[in-house]
């Protein structure tokens, strides 16, 4: 399975009017197939991310 997000990409997470991060790192689960990815938001934060809590829009309500 390929990943749906590449190293350099930008995202955001699914809360609305989130920071955009750039996406740092990615591996993938072989019990299910899933990914997780480590995206920066800012000089020294970055988090790990599920693919399904991200998104390549800003999520705006």
């Amino acid at each position: 399975m390929t990943s749906p997000y590449n190293i350099g990409q930008k995202v955001f997470h699914i809360t609305p009017s989130s920071d955009p991060g750039i996406i740092l790192e990615g591996r993938q689960y072989l019990s299910d197939g899933t990914w997780q990815y480590l995206v920066a938001t800012g000089y020294g934060t970055s988090y790990w991310c599920g693919e399904e809590e991200l998104s390549e829009e800003k999520t705006i309500i």
